[in-house]
């Protein structure tokens, strides 16, 4: 990233708008983006022919220095500066509110995060999401750890509320509800949603949230981490046949206790799962066996030990992922066992 900026202060990237072969836009996305770096582009000195777009995730936690990106994103006549995903967290009303509006007015402004907000009331939650409603672009929402909704008289109202709203965005394929308590609350918060994408960690889900998401057509990658998890409840005839990959990292039993059969069979009803991880579950040796026989495109498995013991050595693991034809990188030390495993191609 400090190279990039480097590179266009010292001319190696070339943004003189007479040259042919000058770069119109500098995408940065996916990249941390810091306020330092796009201050030092905009105090270089250039000449009055160079100028180009610069593409960047902005994001902003809530603190002094805050307020200093609305003037950075005001850019100069050297460069425009246009967001595609605007992420805050803890961050006061009004600051959000111009942050927003300076990253919507760039017409490039696909994703959204708001995190930490602490909803104390249905008037502040209704408030902040309608300030989304005019994102005629957003593919990506997320909304972690918000305390988006509670047992107030308001809640069944707010559920269908907050449904409607998701439904405003027709381009939504990627949502992030984590750790907010969704209890009982799922199939009305997602009913008619297309998602490709939908993370649920830590959401206190119980077995009809979790069929309700199974049943989701067009889902491809589930993450239902940090949930406790009554496998013997689930219809085991449900079968999904579109999720592709399954995170189901720190998941327990109701008795925080899991039931490796009935988890299996859980995992087993998602027909064409290629992708699956279970870190921090606490499997056996046997159990870990019988996962890797699965024969999954990608297994990721790490566990923190403590007295806990495999009843093998690692050649055994080494021996079971090598007949099932995986690449793997297989680390145990200092209490930690972790194999992450690919599929070789035939």
């Amino acid at each position: 990233m400090n190279i990039t900026i480097e590179f266009i202060i010292g001319k190696v990237i070339c943004i003189k708008n007479v040259n042919p072969k000058r770069v119109n836009m500098i995408d940065l996305t996916g990249f941390t983006v810091h306020q330092e770096q796009l201050q030092k582009l905009l105090e270089a000195k250039f000449t009055s022919s160079e100028n180009t777009t610069v593409l960047f995730d902005l994001s902003a936690r809530g603190s002094r220095k805050s307020g200093n990106w609305i003037d950075i994103l005001k850019g100069n006549e050297h460069f425009q500066f246009k967001v595609e995903h605007f992420n805050c967290e803890s961050m006061r009303e009004p600051i959000r509110l111009r942050l927003l509006d300076y990253s919507r007015n760039s017409n490039i402004l696909t994703g959204v995060t708001f995190s930490s907000l602490d909803f104390e009331n249905w008037q502040q939650v209704f408030k902040c999401l309608t300030s989304l409603e005019k994102l005629d672009n957003l593919t990506k929402l997320s909304l972690p750890n918000n305390n988006l909704f509670d047992d107030s008289s308001n809640d069944v109202a707010g559920r269908q509320w907050i449904n409607s709203f998701l439904k405003n965005f027709k381009h939504l394929t990627r949502l992030d509800l984590s750790w907010n308590v969704l209890r009982n609350r799922v199939p009305d918060i997602l009913f008619g949603l297309e998602l490709d994408y939908l993370c649920v960690m830590g959401c206190d889900l119980n077995q009809s949230d979790l069929e309700f998401i199974m049943n989701l057509k067009k889902l491809k990658h589930l993450n239902i981490a940090g949930n406790e998890i009554n496998f013997r409840l689930i219809n085991r005839s449900l079968k999904n046949e579109n999720i592709d990959t399954l995170e189901m990292m720190s998941c327990s039993g109701t008795d925080r206790s899991l039931d490796f059969h009935l988890c299996l069979l859980f995992i087993n009803n998602f027909q064409r799962l290629k992708v699956l991880n279970v870190t921090d579950i606490r499997f056996n040796g046997h159990h870990l066996l019988k996962l890797i026989d699965l024969k999954l495109q990608l297994f990721q498995f790490r566990m923190a030990m403590g007295e806990d013991r495999f009843e093998f050595e690692d050649v055994v693991f080494r021996n079971k992922l090598k007949e099932n034809n995986y690449d793997y990188k297989l680390f145990h030390a200092f209490d930690i066992f972790e194999i992450t495993a690919i599929m070789n191609p035939i």
